[in-house]
């Protein structure tokens, strides 16, 4: 059964820094890696005790310490101590379904990030990382893996932001671009011998249509049915509403909808209907890793009482970032 996970990056998340996973053991606090430990590969503290080395505990909500500059690229592959101690905190400090977990899981998933891209950010050969195993309650590690993943998925815009605010770290590398994410935790699940699931970036509207939220939703491939499905299953296309082609090229990627998707568009004020094209041009586009989006419906350019559009559609930033 496809699996179709949000990791909807609401401010009530915030706030309430509370998460509905499946039960787990409780905890009353989840110390997590520290900036410093993912920069040098010290050791990061799990439970009570620091799993190794000297780095000290960093309780949620300490603001982390400034890194030292990243070394020149064409370095040899990086050690990846600081790494192996952000999975082994995950085993060992990430329990879904207690408090706070969500903001344990958006500050993994940063540290991991961060490591990556402070490295050079290119694929390498495979790390010499293995599966730390289950944790104390015989959770694999697998199912705490994907959490993570999913959150680095979502952590992006506006509210994304303000989740690593809530959560106490600071990014050091932000934003987090969807082809990132996608090639760390490639190359994780492969150093650790797992089968990765495939997520993709979906954006729509916030209740007040002011901002994009992101979720990570499940697909099987990048296929015009499989986006579809995701961005119906998010509330984003409805009444029929579908991606019937996508085509990616090397000047960007070509989507041609049907008639139904341009009376829903249609049937929109101005805000809406820009909401909305934002929402699909932006998922598109983080999916494919393309810059720009050429759209028709049914082979025809689409207009709508307020735009033509009939020329290349860039990312819609300016109602994402903070």
């Amino acid at each position: 059964m496809k699996k179709a996970v949000s990791a909807m990056l609401i401010f009530a998340l915030c706030v309430t820094a509370l998460c509905a996973c499946a039960a787990g053991p409780s905890a009353t606090s989840s110390p997590t890696a520290t900036g410093d430990a993912m920069a040098t590969g010290d050791a990061v503290a799990t439970g009570d005790a620091v799993a190794t080395g000297d780095a000290v505990a960093t309780e949620p909500g300490t603001e982390p310490t400034p890194e030292s500059t990243q070394e020149a690229a064409g370095t040899p592959a990086p050690d990846d101590s600081g790494l192996t101690a952000v999975l082994d905190a995950i085993r060992d400090s990430y329990y879904p379904g207690t408090a706070g977990c969500s903001l344990t899981a958006a500050a993994m998933a940063g540290q991991m990030m961060d490591w990556y891209l402070q490295n050079g950010g290119a694929d390498r050969e495979a790390l010499n990382i293995t599966d730390p195993g289950e944790d104390s309650s015989g959770m694999a590690f697998g199912d705490k893996l994907e959490d993570i993943y999913t959150t680095a998925v979502g952590l992006y815009g506006f509210y994304g932001k303000a989740l690593m605010d809530t959560c106490g770290y600071s990014p050091r590398q932000w934003p987090y671009q969807m082809q990132d994410v996608d090639r760390l935790f490639t190359l994780v699940y492969e150093a650790l011998d797992l089968t990765k699931p495939l997520y993709i970036r979906v954006f729509r509207s916030d209740e007040t249509a002011e901002r994009f939220v992101v979720s990570a939703m499940e697909v099987e491939e990048l296929t015009a049915e499989e986006i579809t499905r995701a961005l119906t299953d998010a509330g984003i296309l409805t009444d029929g509403s579908a991606i019937l082609t996508l085509e990616t090229g090397t000047e960007g990627v070509t989507v041609d909808m049907n008639q139904a998707f341009l009376t829903q568009l249609s049937s929109m004020g101005t805000t809406g209907e820009y909401m909305l094209m934002g929402s699909i041009v932006n998922t598109v586009l983080a999916a494919t890793g393309t810059d720009s989006l050429t759209l028709t419906v049914e082979g025809e350019t689409a207009e709508t009482g307020h735009t033509i559009y009939d020329g290349a559609l860039k990312f819609y930033e300016d109602n994402t970032a903070v």
